[in-house]
């Protein structure tokens, strides 16, 4: 059983002390995935840095009906970020990186598209997504190595001036994981195992999809068409490791977030120092949070160093959500109250509104506040973010066209193989009124 603690009073909570009054209980997580079409859900709460609560509800696999466990595997998906910014960290304290120092002194032959960028883009400004580079996703799903992902980086045109706002970018990332590859001689996924799973004894845990998918306990990945659930094709996205790519358990997630809530140490031992993990968690930049706000939504303003950082109820919070095809998670902490809350799903796509109704539940049952029907507030965002039907359509053409215009030339004409330097061979295709974008680099894309 699920369970998801509350304590009272909030004075006695303050002081350290721990008092069981309620239970969260699998009801109340059932009707909420059943609204939001979830298949399987695991969960942990962390309270000064010890696990209090650790289990799974639902099912990995909607054909077997295998029940999800707390050593169940998910893919946490941006939640990657946050451990690629840690192991950051760790090279800052041994002297190997700076996070004020140019890219270019750590890869001489490092560029841009934009020159003053290329000279002058450093850590910081990877970490916290001002490089002025928008999304250019449609790059990362790809059979090439990270030191040629690197050089693609020059050939993307910025769509903001340097340092001008924040937008959040997975490709910075993959950029961040290569600089750490490149000062230490190791891969990064060598590196993530040696600073940060084994230290944390996350045993559970790896960087490779292969890992995940051969894991005898591991959730299917899913998604909504036409209203039903249907199971997605693995895709490998081991190239965006840095961004996106750890797959981990509700238990091995808790002892990660418990590290944070012990400021960086584990077991009385310290993995960051404390002056890096304050830069690490303070705000560095202004990026909005994406997800549909209702009233009393915390909305996180700030973001850090692989964490959005903003209040709930007067608390400060520190959070990141994650979202690959199959999977969405999250990962969220109260650093002066020492709670944090880690939650894994099996479906993509929109279950932001079933994460965030979970995440405040639990900390006003934790926190000892007046009640909040969350579920309530989200339940009516389903007619403004509406399932989606398919994850590869991808319609070139606007919602609302402007009044009076049309192609300029038959759709067929624009279909065919097209060359970008920063992206590869790219075939376009129609059918049924919709365009349909194929990356002849990518390997492994789900629904092709």
């Amino acid at each position: 059983m699920l369970c998801i603690f509350a304590v009272y009073p909030r004075s006695l909570f303050q002081k350290g002390a721990f008092i069981l009054i309620h239970i969260l209980n699998r009801e109340f997580i059932a009707q909420e995935m059943q609204f939001w079409k979830i298949p399987g859900f695991a969960a942990a709460v962390i309270k000064d840095g010890q696990i209090i609560s650790c289990d799974g509800v639902g099912v990995r696999n909607i054909t077997d009906r295998k029940a999800v466990t707390k050593d169940t595997r998910f893919a946490v998906a941006s939640c990657t970020k946050s451990m690629t910014s840690a192991l950051i960290a760790m090279l800052v304290d041994d002297g190997l990186l700076d996070y004020d120092v140019p890219i270019l002194e750590y890869i001489p032959h490092f560029r841009l598209n934009d020159p003053i960028a290329s000279f002058q883009v450093t850590l910081r400004d990877l970490l916290c997504h001002r490089s002025g580079l928008g999304g250019h996703d449609g790059m990362w799903p790809a059979k090439i190595s990270r030191a040629e992902f690197t050089r693609r980086l020059q050939y993307l045109k910025p769509n903001v001036p340097f340092r001008a706002k924040a937008q959040y970018s997975n490709i910075m990332y993959i950029l961040i994981g290569h600089v750490a590859e490149c000062v230490t001689g190791k891969s990064w996924e060598q590196l993530m195992k040696e600073r940060i799973f084994l230290p944390l004894n996350m045993t559970e845990s790896s960087c490779y999809t292969k890992d995940l998918y051969a894991a005898s306990n591991h959730a299917e990945p899913y998604a909504i068409q036409n209203g039903k659930l249907y199971q997605l094709k693995p895709w490998n996205i081991d190239l965006a490791g840095p961004a996106a790519s750890v797959n981990s358990t509700a238990g091995d997630m808790a002892k990660w977030l418990a590290m944070q809530i012990n400021g960086g140490s584990v077991n009385g031992k310290r993995l960051i120092q404390p002056a890096t993990f304050k830069e690490m968690h303070q705000p560095q930049s202004v990026l909005e949070d994406a997800t549909g706000a209702v009233p009393g939504f915390a909305s996180c303003h700030c973001y850090g160093f692989g964490w959005r950082i903003g209040q709930y109820r007067g608390f400060e919070v520190q959070k990141h959500r994650g979202e690959i095809e199959g999977f969405s998670s999250m990962q969220a902490y109260l650093p002066e109250q020492k709670l944090g809350v880690v939650l894994l799903t099996n479906l993509h796509a929109f279950c932001g509104h079933f994460l965030y109704t979970i995440l405040y539940t639990a900390f006003d049952k934790l926190l000892g506040l007046p009640k909040i029907n969350w579920a309530e507030k989200f339940h009516p965002l389903t007619q403004r973010n509406k399932f989606p039907t398919e994850l590869a359509k991808c319609d070139l053409l606007p919602d609302s066209p402007a009044a009076d215009t049309k192609l300029s030339h038959n759709p067929k004409a624009y279909t065919g193989v097209f060359q970008n330097e920063g992206y590869g061979k790219i075939h376009i295709t129609f059918l049924n009124d919709l365009f349909y974008l194929q990356f002849q680099d990518a390997e492994n894309l789900p629904m092709q």
